[in-house]
């Protein structure tokens, strides 16, 4: 609360008596207030003064005692603008306060494989609460450090209050399927009675990949890093247009999946063998 006078130029200078202030209950919130008294100037002829604050939309009233009181006033500045209406004016800016907000720490974004858990974090001094929401893959909502274990990519807000206000902060936990890459054994180049007719890895979360396959002499016959190529072309059992022998070929892999892991089959391989059957 803050009780003052404006300073007058003269005696007949319009001003106000008992300026008093209250400051938004919270950030954010629209209840503030100022009132006062005005003085001075010589509303004789009207009998009223005209008060106004910028606010959005204008407040205004008329007074015949100099008295008023505006409300619903937000954490900004303002400008009073006074008036006898009978041409003398005065204006006084004011600022409406409101207590600090709370700066909210939290873990930050983080992104997990389906069906596993991370821990999330929220720090703020002066808190004495903190609510997470939505609940659902959480095993504390209330805590300021749950477990999350959501099964699909999920935005969490964690509310934070200090006993009177609260305040909000949000991250993401992005929920990725386990990556997994399979190779053929044996293909068969130009037959029409089979879909295997090239050598083409299956597979998904892959983020990086390069393939190589060589022959029995150790020529290499196939590379490629492009993981679209890899999937749907592959290898067509051809070098530069040639057809190559039926035999055993020698792949390799490397790379990463999304969730971070070396690239490997199902069962730990980066190598292994592939038939060319005409």
């Amino acid at each position: 609360m803050l009780g003052r006078r404006l300073p007058a130029d003269d005696a007949s200078a319009l001003m106000v008596n008992n300026l008093n202030i209250t400051s938004a209950t919270c950030q954010g919130d629209a209840d503030g207030t100022v009132s006062g008294t005005i003085v001075g100037g010589d509303p004789a002829i009207t009998g009223v003064y005209s008060v106004e604050v910028n606010t959005d939309p204008i407040q205004s009233v008329l007074t015949t005692d100099g008295s008023f009181t505006f409300t619903n006033l937000a954490q900004q500045s303002y400008t009073i603008a006074l008036d006898d209406l009978n041409g003398n004016t005065a204006t006084q800016n004011i600022n409406v306060g409101a207590p600090f907000a709370l700066s909210i720490f939290t873990s930050g974004d983080v992104t997990i494989v389906r069906s596993e858990n991370t821990p999330l974090s929220a720090e703020a001094v002066g808190a004495v609460s903190y609510s997470w929401s939505p609940t659902g893959g959480l095993d504390n909502p209330d805590s300021a450090t749950p477990i999350a274990s959501p099964q699909e990519t999920t935005t969490y807000t964690v509310t934070v209050s200090d006993g009177t206000c609260t305040y909000e902060e949000s991250l993401t936990v992005t929920v990725i399927d386990a990556g997994r890459i399979a190779l053929p054994n044996i293909f068969f180049p130009e037959r029409t009675d089979t879909p295997n007719t090239t050598f083409v890895a299956t597979g998904e979360g892959i983020e990086s990949i390069t393939l190589r396959i060589y022959n029995r002499l150790g020529q290499e016959v196939y590379r490629s890093s492009d993981w679209n190529e890899i999937q749907n072309a592959g290898w067509d059992g051809k070098v530069g247009g040639t057809i190559q022998n039926s035999e055993a070929y020698v792949w390799y892999i490397a790379g990463k999946f999304v969730d971070g892991r070396d690239l490997a089959t199902s069962d730990g391989k980066q190598t292994g063998t592939v038939i060319l059957m005409r």
